[in-house]
């Protein structure tokens, strides 16, 4: 079978907007078009990929499995156009990072700043990603250079030691357990939590940990970034599950303390993924000896 890049555009709107009418005008296309073509794909795969439910079309399971690797080729697909624009303007100098939550609000910004200031020549393009997605972004060549936790599966790539990233528990100043010296995130089941939003990729890491353990968090509220977060913790809306480094800021100016969590998955440090530092363009290999030096 045989995709175009329309088709998987096609899919992907779909999906999103959950009808043919929705796809056919964000594509700007003819409905009748958009229905036929999808019919296509769907005899093309010999499987129905989109069910009709009351609230319009939703993915079937292999519909599902289709919309990932649509998702997957599309970004390849952009990237090809994108290097290959960048090398027909003279030089490739967009560096791709992919990096996860705690990496990406705390540690790089000021690093990259620095980077940035010293190579007026060289672009950064920064995602965040969780951490066991990074390695697999990194090397399918999706990003060149990658911020993880090292306690996640880095199978295929090449690390070098970054920075420490230690999960912690935000409480309120005076909560019963802020007088610990540690505690689980088991410890925090039966107790209110705040946390970041669903799509971040600490909040799917702690509440991933969390269904490990059996519970599901009572999450009250969530907020775009730490310093939000550490706004609701102080006026008591719940505890929050965050990085020291964000912790110890928030500390500073809010009536919050911090604890230290006991579990394995806590315990991170972050690494820099690469394929291979030979294979690196110049300026990533720039970017990631920065990075290793800071």
């Amino acid at each position: 079978m045989r995709f175009d890049p329309l088709d998987l555009e096609l899919a992907l709107a779909v999906a999103e907007t959950g009808s043919l009418a929705g796809a056919a005008k964000r594509l700007g296309r003819a409905l009748a078009s958009v229905s036929g073509r999808m019919k296509a794909i769907e005899a093309a795969c010999g499987v129905a990929l989109f069910a009709r439910h009351r609230r319009g079309l939703a993915p079937t399971q292999a519909g599902i499995t289709f919309l990932e690797h649509a998702r997957a080729l599309s970004f390849a697909h952009a990237r090809l156009r994108a290097d290959m624009a960048e090398f027909a303007a003279g030089a490739r100098r967009t560096v791709r990072v992919a990096a996860n939550t705690g990496a990406a609000d705390e540690h790089l910004p000021a690093d990259l700043a620095a980077f940035l200031a010293a190579h007026p020549d060289i672009d950064v393009e920064l995602v965040e990603r969780p951490s066991p997605e990074i390695a697999r972004a990194v090397a399918i060549g999706e990003a060149d250079v990658g911020v993880a936790a090292d306690t996640a599966e880095l199978a295929g790539v090449r690390v070098y030691p970054y920075r420490a990233d230690p999960l912690v528990a935000l409480l309120p100043r005076g909560h019963a357990l802020a007088r610990r010296k540690a505690i689980t995130l088991a410890r925090l089941a039966a107790i209110p939590m705040v946390a970041l939003d669903a799509e971040s990729a600490q909040a799917r890491l702690v509440e991933g940990q969390a269904a490990k353990l059996g519970f599901r968090p009572r999450i009250r509220a969530r907020a775009g970034g730490f310093d939000a977060l550490a706004r609701f913790v102080a006026a008591r809306a719940g505890v929050a599950v965050m990085s020291r480094v964000a912790a110890e800021r928030a500390c500073r100016s809010l009536p919050v303390a911090w604890v230290p969590l006991a579990d394995r998955f806590a315990r991170r440090r972050l690494v820099l993924c690469v394929r291979r530092m030979g294979g690196l363009s110049k300026p990533a290999r720039a970017l990631v000896e920065a990075l290793r030096a800071g």
